[in-house]
């Protein structure tokens, strides 16, 4: 009898034992599932990121876009301009072959003249008649040399403005935006792999920039060097290859301050956020 309530109450230990170990087994079951649902959670995170670049990366591509076409567009109004300029200049030359055709005339007609007062006996009222002639075709042309001169100060005008627009479309070149949007494209497409170059300070023979980031929806502002506090402002042509360009995408603006140089002004722009590598899993 004594063995039957000992094998009874080793079945009633064993079977405590087991439901120990399934309340064990139910708690990490339930451990597992809340790391499921935060594994979840965080890819949702990078899903939704990943759609945030690529959404931006979109918008780049459309800006650059717009940029090509716009530098298109002022190509095309140089050219034009050009044609003008060489119009005017022809006219121009045609107009002086006129004016000396005409004094040459004048000149013809008072020398015929003169030598009808020479040969012929009239009378001192019609000497002064032809004189008054003679005089009023001098004044004649007077006046058309006038004109002559005042379409010479019109074309000198039009010149001065063809050349003012010359130095402005050499200005947008020399800023080389298109440049900068490609490479900032190049740069958006590695998606992941998208890392801040350094930009080393500029050096004896490079000079600051001291034009104008035209500051509009969708524009190249500037570019990052130096330290956060005193960012470096240089021309597109001397930063490195990778390095990072301070873009607008026209939905929320981020210039901070606008620093007056030498009767000019240049964007001076914060530092972007760092970003995951990848790799390691921490920031750069």
């Amino acid at each position: 009898m004594d063995g039957i309530i000992a094998q009874e109450d080793m079945i009633i230990e064993q079977k405590n034992m087991i439901i120990k170990q399934k309340d064990k087994i139910v708690k990490q079951k339930n451990t597992i599932v809340q790391q499921m649902n935060m594994i979840v959670k965080q890819m949702n995170m990078i899903a939704q990121q990943m759609n945030m670049i690529v959404q931006q990366m979109n918008m780049i591509i459309k800006q650059k876009d717009m940029i090509i076409e716009q530098k298109d567009m002022i190509i095309k109004q140089k050219d034009m301009i050009i044609e003008q300029k060489d119009m005017i200049i022809e006219q121009k030359d045609m107009i002086i072959k006129q004016k000396d055709m005409i004094i040459k005339q004048k000149d013809d007609v008072i020398e015929e003249m003169r030598r009808t007062i020479r040969d012929c006996r009239i009378d001192a009222q019609s000497r002064f008649v032809i004189g008054q002639e003679i005089n009023d075709l001098g004044q004649e042309v007077n006046d058309l040399g006038q004109e002559v001169n005042n379409l010479g100060q019109e074309i000198n005008d039009l010149g001065q403005e063809i050349n003012h627009i010359g130095r402005e479309i050499n200005h947008l070149r020399a800023t080389n935006h298109y440049d900068a949007i490609v490479g900032l494209r190049d740069e958006v497409r590695g998606l992941t792999s998208m890392r801040q170059a350094p930009c080393p300070a500029p050096q004896a023979h490079e000079q600051p920039h001291l034009g104008t980031w035209p500051y509009t929806g969708g524009s190249v502002a500037s570019l990052y060097g130096g330290d956060a506090a005193a960012p470096v402002v240089r021309p597109l042509q001397h930063f490195p290859a990778g390095a990072l360009v301070a873009f607008d995408a026209g939905s929320d603006p981020i210039a901070q301050s606008l620093a007056p140089v030498n009767n000019e002004t240049f964007t001076a722009l914060p530092r972007p956020p760092q970003v995951m590598t990848p790799e390691t899993g921490a920031e750069e």
